[in-house]
């Protein structure tokens, strides 16, 4: 699993509880992130989320292609390989056993102390209007991130739900498989761990450096095409071990 996936997933643990079949808003919604991993220094991604009222689909692009297709009334994750065409089926039900047997021991010391400061100070980014907040682990400052400031209504506090929701059932899966070989999803840290609002720009860092910058670059409403929830023809079923091999 690379480290800026690890770091970043890790700090979105911290005791996410959500419902697996919470309402979500009727409406579409397409995010458009920029992806820049500083340290170590890697090709750029475009990762982009599209939100619908059944679930959402997140697509990368650059030098891994993958999507995760979350489907909130199945409670069902779809984590795609583009390059190798092979997929994995995952149940909600299925991940958090699996989670409960193996122990959530590595997942705590992962996420000790994780907090969100909403701060006061606000600016506009990509035309955005978003506030500061700042990620604080283990007492020091691990990340700042701007969200959409309080009264921006284009993305609803509803319509977030299957984001956090994803993100939750992937922070198990984490905990309970390979991800090394599953996904290399760049997740804008502290989306379900109390930022308020979408993120607009997310630095991670180390120290005093940057280590990944996640960039909102486009915010828009209409139909998602049907096809980017759909596996789609000449794709493999890929089996998991059972737990604990």
């Amino acid at each position: 699993m690379n480290r800026p996936l690890a770091r970043a997933l890790g700090a979105l643990l911290a005791g996410v509880v959500l419902a697996a079949h919470a309402p979500v808003a009727r409406g579409d919604v397409t995010l458009t992130y920029d992806v820049q991993v500083k340290k170590p220094a890697v090709a750029g991604k475009q990762v982009t989320w599209y939100l619908t009222d059944t679930g959402l689909a997140v697509v990368t692009t650059g030098p891994t292609a993958n999507r995760v297709i979350y489907r909130v009334k199945e409670d069902r994750l779809l984590v795609i390989d583009e390059t190798t065409k092979r997929y994995l089926d995952l149940v909600g039900s299925d991940i958090r056993e699996r989670a409960g047997r193996q122990g959530a021991q590595g997942a705590a010391r992962m996420t000790a102390d994780v907090e969100v400061l909403p701060m006061s100070e606000t600016k506009e980014i990509n035309g955005f209007r978003s506030r500061k907040n700042e990620i604080i682990t283990g007492g020091a400052k691990s990340a700042e991130s701007w969200t959409l400031s309080t009264g921006d209504a284009t993305v609803t506090a509803a319509e977030r739900v299957p984001m956090t929701s994803m993100v939750a059932l992937l922070n198990r899966a984490v905990g309970s498989l390979d991800a090394a070989r599953v996904l290399d999803l760049p997740i804008p840290t502290g989306l379900a761990d109390g930022l308020q609002g979408v993120p607009v720009y997310t630095k991670d860092l180390e120290g005093d450096a940057i280590r990944v910058e996640t960039t909102l670059t486009k915010l828009k409403r209409g139909n998602v095409p049907k096809k980017i929830f759909e596996i789609g023809k000449g794709y493999t079923k890929q089996e998991l071990e059972p737990a604990g091999k």
